[in-house]
């Protein structure tokens, strides 16, 4: 049995993740599989759909356990619809490739357990089984003042060695190699993550080392852009990097002008970042970049020299 174990900052962390520790808690149980896994740190379930091109990145899986119940999206968008929709385009993005599902809900101290990602979720519990282990640890935060966090969202090594116990036992217990799906077949789709053409810029390849790798621009020097599309799109985002020698830019749309800050205090190192700007239609616009010192204090030394600062874009995000 093939698994792909697809999340956010929970899905990759610890040494090893629970991703790594799921391949012999599942052969302890006689289960003989390979497990991969794809995550993603900082973001939320609204920029989710638009990696999944790269975090699936044309392979097959019998399974994929889908990690998304500690996205902050209900912290600050409190529309259900919307939670829906980009649940939706996950799901339907998985079906493509004939792949079963199992959802992974992991808790998270500052989002209840009902929250809308997890609203969406359940709506598709007749189809794709479930295993919620937030009342667990919220319970254990209750009556022991422990969540098994170490931050209130970031399991300790123990508790990852429980959730990938809990995992094998659920999957061991919903599938076995003869009952998924199997689909071999490389399926390309569509990438909703564009960048028009540009005549100015380096060539750029992003990559977080835990499993996402997303080609890019950097830009150094520039101070504008004005770029065009080539057609009216639907754009509802912009997909950038963090870093040590990164700053700002302001996003201009006719006479509107939208600032991006892409330093912030953890960008000791580089990771990626999402900017939602709203659905809009957009064909032509204008790129204005800044290579001013931050004033933002880092929490941590960087973990790379630069000479001169930069600014790094992925895509845009269309739908």
């Amino acid at each position: 049995m093939r698994i792909k174990c697809i999340g956010f900052s929970v899905t990759g962390y610890g040494d090893p993740s629970y991703s790594i520790v799921l391949k012999s808690k599942l052969e302890e149980l006689g289960l003989t599989t390979e497990v991969s896994y794809t995550s993603v740190g900082g973001l939320s379930i609204d920029a989710l759909p638009f990696l999944l091109p790269s975090m699936v990145n044309n392979e097959s899986f019998d399974l994929v356990v889908l990690e998304v119940a500690t996205s902050w999206f209900s912290l600050v968008r409190k529309n259900q619809s919307e939670a829906d929709a980009y649940l939706d385009m996950i799901v339907n993005y998985l079906r493509l490739i004939n792949t079963s599902i199992v959802f992974l809900n992991l808790y998270r101290k500052d989002i209840a357990d009902d929250d809308l990602v997890v609203n969406a979720i359940n709506k598709y519990g007749e189809n794709y089984p479930i295993l919620d282990l937030k009342s667990k640890y919220r319970a254990r935060l209750i009556n022991e003042q422990n969540d098994g966090t170490t931050d209130g969202v970031h399991p300790t090594q123990s508790t990852i060695d429980e959730i990938a116990t809990d995992l094998a036992k659920f999957i061991s217990s919903e599938y076995s190699s003869e009952s998924v799906a199997h689909s071999y077949s490389i399926v390309t789709h569509e990438n909703r993550m564009f960048l028009p053409p540009v005549s100015v810029g380096e060539n750029f390849t992003f990559d977080n080392r835990h499993g996402l790798v997303i080609n890019g621009f950097k830009f150094s020097g520039v101070n504008s852009l004005e770029l065009s599309f080539g057609a009216d799109l639907f754009v509802t985002g912009l997909f950038f990097v963090y870093g040590p020698d990164t700053s700002s830019l302001d996003l201009v749309l006719d006479e509107e002008k939208i600032n991006i800050p892409m330093y912030d205090e953890m960008s000791f190192y580089r990771r990626l970042g999402y900017r939602y700007i709203g659905g809009r239609t957009i064909n032509n616009f204008k790129i204005d970049f800044s290579y001013e010192s931050p004033s933002v204090k880092l929490k941590r030394e960087p973990w790379e020299k630069f000479s001169s600062r930069s600014c790094y874009l992925l895509g845009f995000t269309v739908v």
